[in-house]
């Protein structure tokens, strides 16, 4: 299955652009995605522990949208894949 991604900040940065099309084998978990971008894009590797993966359902057949205002939701390393999301990899932040 296709799995839209996009890429924020300084993971944009490292990735080398704002999105990607990433071909994956289901079943998938997040936990598995996030070795599957450190291997597609090395220069995440060793901080893919620390991103942030959240996910926007997606309706079959439907393409992403930059401006789409839909809700994002962060999700754990267990959550499993369905085909239908577009995942957005985030950087680590820290507040104050």
């Amino acid at each position: 299955m296709q799995v839209s991604v996009r890429f924020y900040a300084k993971a944009q940065e490292l990735a080398g652009l704002s999105a990607a099309l990433m071909e994956v084998s289901p079943p998938v978990t997040v936990a598995d995605f996030r070795r599957l971008l450190s291997e597609r894009f090395p220069r995440l590797s060793g901080m893919e522990r620390s991103l942030a993966l959240a996910v926007v359902e997606r309706l079959p057949g439907e393409t992403a949208d930059p401006l789409d205002a839909r809700p994002a939701m962060v999700v754990t390393d267990a959550y499993q894949f369905n085909g239908s999301e577009e995942v957005l990899v985030l950087p680590p932040v820290s507040g104050g």
